[in-house]
């Protein structure tokens, strides 16, 4: 049970005097002409008078700065004469060593029954603290705003579109080069005017990005189209960073990147490789098909071998041109497919019979179900995808003498998984996005030959099916790579 408060601790507590003396603020009272007549603890202990010497021997304008004193015979003493109040005015006040420290001042006037003035009743706030705060404060914010001018002069002279969106979607800041692309000075550019020069399916793609990355708090890497003054599509990396801190006015920092040139140069390239890969078919069938004849013709076995060797070195070239078709085929879109129901086990025994012909140094290990499994799918897309993966898993596992092939049927998603694992170099995780892009090859793999298309018409081979290849792999212990496929009807007891 709690004790009962004291009642002479509540008296004394309670006491006015003790509540004059000791309140937090400094309280003074002074005649009309300012002399000082009586004074709280509170207050002397600041300025370090004793009541001897400071009642009826100084006047408050002892206590004020010279320009202090200016102030308050021009509007201090007119206000509290008039208005019989003074309200929150700012002097410094001199202590008995001569030291200064900041005050805010509030007053009213004391009056006879006659409305005399016959005494001014003060209270004396120490701002010190609050100024100190107000200095840091207003450090604190011309260094924003040195920061922010050196950032916009940094901004203004990159090439590249810099901008800000705070949280309500609007665009708060934009270079140079962007209000120059768009023609408009910094008041007139709004998402609207992006957005209305965005190609219709980068807006989509734009607004899909914004909307799913800025809900998990993340940022985005985009390409896009955008219109420029010659009313052509130009092609732009975006780059979004999603601001985690409560910073007002700021929640995306993106950066606008031309990738037109270099895009362009790639859709050149293309051209070049399309065209040089239809005018290299025809001889080359036509060559293989001479090759044939002369094969089952009566030659000499020394004649027979470099048929022979002729024929696989076509055999390597005819892959490579089907491989750059199948890229240009990729990017124009025209990725046709040819769909059939076939068992996937024959496809995968036939592929591992092709391949270990190719080499002498590994074993193909296959792992099937024992029940037959059917697909409809391309049958020769995905013989070509399993070509380019246990291709791959026999060049980077030199130092290994096996590559699995495995082929699981997965009941709950009614599909077939198919994994081709090596025990090779394996791949880091920085290399993950990047190992199905055109042209891309990891440093391990450099000292290889190759065009580095291989999984990237794999991929995209998957993608036109509704799969979707995925990698684990280890530095130094080997890749699997695996892809699904859904399981028909057909399939032998499912």
């Amino acid at each position: 049970m709690s004790h009962l408060p004291d009642h002479d601790l509540l008296a004394s507590l309670l006491d006015p005097e003790v509540i004059y003396h000791n309140a937090p603020a400094g309280y003074l009272f002074t005649l009309p002409n300012g002399t000082i007549i009586a004074a709280n603890k509170t207050l002397l202990g600041w300025l370090g008078y004793t009541e001897e010497e400071l009642l009826h021997h100084k006047k408050l304008s002892d206590l004020l700065s010279k320009g202090g004193n200016i102030h308050y015979e021009m509007f201090f003493r007119p206000l509290i004469t008039i208005n019989g109040k003074i309200k929150e005015l700012n002097y410094e006040i001199i202590r008995k060593d001569g030291s200064l420290f900041p005050v805010l001042l509030n007053g009213n006037g004391i009056y006879d029954k006659d409305e005399k003035l016959k005494a001014i009743a003060l209270t004396i706030t120490d701002i010190t603290q609050r100024n100190l705060y107000e200095k840091e404060l207003l450090k604190a914010k011309n260094e924003a705003k040195i920061e922010k001018e050196r950032f916009e002069f940094l901004a203004d002279s990159s090439p590249e579109m810099i901008w800000t969106i705070n949280e309500a979607g609007e665009l708060t800041y934009a270079n140079h080069r962007m209000l120059q692309f768009f023609e408009v000075n910094a008041k007139e550019l709004t998402i609207k005017t992006v957005f209305q020069r965005l190609h219709p399916q980068s807006r989509i793609k734009l607004l899909r990005y914004w909307f799913t990355n800025g809900h998990k708090g993340q940022g985005f890497t985009a390409l896009i189209r955008l219109k420029n003054d010659h009313l052509i599509y130009e092609w732009f990396e975006v780059k979004a960073v999603f601001s985690h801190k409560d910073t007002k006015g700021l929640k995306w920092f993106g950066t606008c990147i031309s990738h037109d040139e270099h895009i362009n140069a790639i859709a050149r390239k293309d051209d070049f490789i399309n065209i040089a890969s239809h005018e290299l078919k025809t001889p080359v069938t036509v060559l293989q098909s001479y090759l044939q004849l002369i094969e089952v013709s009566e030659i000499s076995d020394t004649v027979r071998s470099f048929v022979l060797k002729s024929l696989s070195t076509l055999k390597n070239l005819q892959f490579l041109i089907s491989s750059l078709l199948n890229v240009t085929a990729i990017n124009s879109g025209d990725l046709a497919l040819q769909l059939s129901v076939f068992s996937i086990n024959q496809l995968l025994a036939t592929a591992a019979e092709q391949l270990q012909h190719t080499t002498s140094s590994h074993r193909l290990v296959l792992q099937l179900e024992k029940e037959e499994l059917f697909v409809r799918a391309d049958k020769e897309r995905i013989l070509r995808v399993l070509i380019n993966l246990v291709t791959n898993a026999l060049k980077y596992s030199p130092g290994a003498d096996k590559v699995i092939i495995k082929c699981a049927y997965r009941a709950v998603r009614h599909d077939v998984c198919i994994s081709i694992c090596d025990f090779g170099v394996g791949i880091g995780e920085e290399d993950f996005k990047k190992i199905f892009e055109r042209y891309y090859r990891v440093e391990l793999q450099k000292s290889q030959p190759g065009l580095g298309l291989g999984l990237y018409i794999t991929q995209n081979i998957l993608n036109a099916h509704g799969s979707r290849l995925t990698v684990k792999s280890e530095k130094g212990r080997g890749s699997t790579f695996s892809f699904a496929l859904p399981v028909t009807g057909n399939s032998a007891g499912r």
